[in-house]
């Protein structure tokens, strides 16, 4: 029955046997089982090429990620130390200029006491006018009386002399009050030509002074940098008359008011703790109040004790 509808595939089959079994010969089992095991390690092998390729993949993802946060970090450090250059460079700039304001302010102090002593000249040269007015006054008045008075004409007389030499004196000083005045004048114009001058020179000795120093640095010692150097900042301000310092240390987010002993007990520590690699950037906002030389003296007190530009 079975024999007519399902062909004999066993492989030791035997034509000219008569045995028509339905169940296969181990042979034949064994043959399915290794074929089944081929089929299985093929696809084994096909998703493990699959995984393999996935993993190199995401490795090469990983590290390029990894790259591009070192490159990130990198740029990031360099920009905070440009950051850091340039605000210590408009803190210079700012002493610069109260410096400059604190000169111009002398300039103009003296130019009103030149102008009120000017004034003072011309109101004593306006009294000397009004003395010389009542003299002649007073000598026409004399005249007057002796022409009336002959009895006193000895006494008129000498009263006449007084006068006239009171009005030669009045004279004198006029003249010699004219003189001061055109002294006053031309010293006036004097100084403010001079001060044009210093003006002009302080600009070009300054131009010529940054450029030797400029110089002067490249061929002796590499200029001052944050780079490498741990930065802690000091910000100094003054408000109706009370100085208030601000310190932000290496590693903090934001700065905090302290007194000036405990700042000098924080940059000490930390300039023991760093060696000779502690940068003390100086901030004087543009509202400081300070004027250039309490900026100057404390800038150049900070520099010398604490950063290690100035110890070297």
């Amino acid at each position: 029955m079975f024999s007519d509808s399902f062909s004999d595939l066993r492989m030791n089959n035997q034509s000219g046997q008569g045995d028509d079994s339905f169940w296969p010969s181990f042979t034949d089992i064994m043959t399915v089982i290794v074929m089944i095991f081929l089929l299985a390690m093929v696809v084994v092998m096909i998703r493990n090429s699959e995984l393999i390729v996935r993993l190199k993949t995401t490795m090469e993802a990983e590290r390029e990620q990894a790259e591009l946060v070192r490159k990130t970090a990198s740029e990031k450090e360099g920009l905070a130390i440009r950051l850091i250059e340039v605000e210590q460079l408009v803190s210079v700039l700012r002493l610069e200029q109260m410096r400059l304001t604190e000169q111009r302010d002398l300039a103009r102090k003296n130019l009103a006491t030149r102008s009120a002593e000017l004034h003072q000249a011309r109101s004593e040269l306006v009294t000397a006018q009004a003395s010389l007015e009542t003299t002649r006054s007073e000598l026409a008045q004399t005249s007057e009386t002796l022409r009336q008075t002959s009895t006193s004409l000895e006494q008129i007389s000498e009263q006449r002399d007084t006068l006239t030499a009171q009005l030669a004196d009045s004279r004198s000083r006029y003249a010699s009050l004219q003189r001061d005045y055109q002294e006053q004048e031309q010293q006036l114009q004097s100084a403010m030509l001079d001060t044009e001058n210093i003006s002009s020179k302080l600009a070009v000795l300054g131009g010529e002074y940054d450029e030797l120093k400029e110089k002067y640095d490249k061929l002796v010692r590499p200029a001052r940098t944050p780079r490498g150097r741990t930065v802690v900042e000091v910000r100094k301000i003054k408000i109706d008359g009370s100085e208030r310092i601000d310190i932000k240390l290496p590693g903090e987010n934001s700065f905090k008011t302290v007194s000036e002993s405990l700042m000098h007990k924080e940059l000490v520590a930390l300039k023991e703790k760093v060696d000779k690699k502690l940068y003390v950037k100086i901030i004087f906002p543009e509202d400081s109040g300070l004027s250039y030389n309490e900026a100057w003296s404390f800038t150049n007190q900070l520099h010398k004790k604490y950063d290690y530009y100035f110890q070297e």
